[in-house]
């Protein structure tokens, strides 16, 4: 699977060898079978100088095509889903299923060096639409399921990316990557009062901070609604 980036690599070098080398030293001449000395002596030269270009290149190829896959892929088979992990991502994954009042089925961890699928047989659900979310990272899949008496299919899925939020002092620091989905965030005091709130539409990515040194001291908790699916963070006020 890695040729690709190697057949690359090997055209870059040839442009830059006739970049840089004499005309008269074009890069058909590194497949000869005989090299004169003068010829060696500048092609090391070469080579030296442009080593760590190459395995730049390279290493940003091999780094796209790990990061362009999807975490999971999930088939269907009769009522037996069976979900794929990509172990190229190296964090636990969390599987949960729920049914369509909210009501947590299952609720599973795995640590993905030591799996590489997982099986679920539907077969004891009723008949009813569900949903199976994929936890992985900053990263959650989400599929709505609609379970028939002798089948199972899919006819919904969708990527969410949860908010990555960090904390010094009284600065509370904010990232999400929305890709044009709406999305509500609400702050809550630990007496679960409305603190703050605001929204977001059609926006790819927002980072903000948030100066929160006039607030009290305390426990708060963020309310991110993201395309419907809700994540929380703690924020603790010295």
């Amino acid at each position: 699977m890695l040729y690709w980036p190697i057949q690359i690599v090997y055209i870059i070098f040839k442009l830059i060898l006739n970049m840089y080398l004499p005309t008269n030293m074009l890069a058909s001449q590194i497949f000869r079978p005989n090299f004169d000395p003068e010829f060696i002596y500048s092609l090391k030269h070469f080579m030296m100088k442009y080593t760590l270009l190459l395995i730049a290149i390279c290493c940003s190829a091999l780094t796209l095509s790990a990061s362009d896959s999807k975490p999971d892929h999930t088939t269907v088979t009769g009522k037996t889903i069976t979900i794929g992990f990509n172990q190229s991502i190296n964090s636990p994954v969390e599987v949960v299923l729920i049914d369509a009042s909210g009501y947590q089925l299952l609720r599973e961890s795995l640590q993905i060096q030591h799996v590489d699928k997982r099986k679920y047989n539907l077969k004891n659900l009723p008949a009813g639409k569900y949903y199976l979310k994929v936890h992985q990272g900053y990263r959650m899949t989400s599929r709505t399921i609609i379970v028939k008496n002798n089948s199972a299919i899919i006819t919904k899925e969708k990527v969410i990316f949860k908010p990555a939020c960090s904390q010094k002092d009284d600065h509370w620091n904010v990232n999400l990557l929305l890709l044009n989905k709406d999305a509500e965030m609400h702050l809550y005091d630990a007496k679960s009062d409305l603190v703050y709130a605001e929204s977001y539409t059609d926006q790819k990515k927002v980072a903000k901070s948030f100066n929160l040194s006039k607030l009290k001291p305390g426990a708060y908790r963020a309310v991110f609604n993201i395309d419907g699916d809700v994540f929380s963070e703690t924020i603790k006020l010295d």
